[in-house]
């Protein structure tokens, strides 16, 4: 699954409706040194840079982070490796411990998670975390809800 996005390091895949056209994009873009103000003409024919995108102004940022401190290949890969850590875990924690479901039934529920939805696989820049903690909510109000 995230063999392509490591294969070939700096000239490995990249998804074109995800990571090259819109979020992470913008994340290189917003990681270019600043000209000191708000106001940009690099993009769009001028806007406010923080303004203009719906990501990427967050004050705590995963994606910016990776973005700024990996080669963007890395950055990429360890996204994806959390989003499907997250999905998988989330996913095996809710069937063992909430639905009691043995190992191998969990295990084989949770990889089937992560391949189950196309926002999951691909599109994960502009979703972030939000398709994958599903499971890990739910979990936390079985849980919850059972103490």
């Amino acid at each position: 699954m995230l063999f392509e996005y490591l294969y070939l390091g700096p000239l490995s895949f990249v998804y074109l409706d995800d990571e090259a056209e819109l979020t992470l994009s913008y994340l290189v873009f917003g990681n270019r040194p600043d000209t000191g103000t708000q106001f940009t003409h690099q993009l769009a024919s001028g806007v406010d840079k923080n303004a203009s995108f719906v990501v990427g102004g967050e004050i705590l940022s995963l994606n910016r982070l990776f973005v700024e401190i990996f080669p963007l290949w890395i950055g990429i890969l360890v996204h994806k490796l959390i989003v499907y850590g997250v999905g998988l875990g989330g996913t095996y924690l809710l069937c063992r411990r909430g639905l009691n479901c043995d190992r191998f039934v969990s295990i084989s529920l949770a990889a089937l998670f992560t391949i189950s939805h196309f926002r999951l696989l691909q599109v994960t820049f502009d979703n972030g975390m939000s398709w994958a903690l599903l499971p890990l909510a739910a979990y936390i109000v079985v849980l919850g809800t059972e103490r």
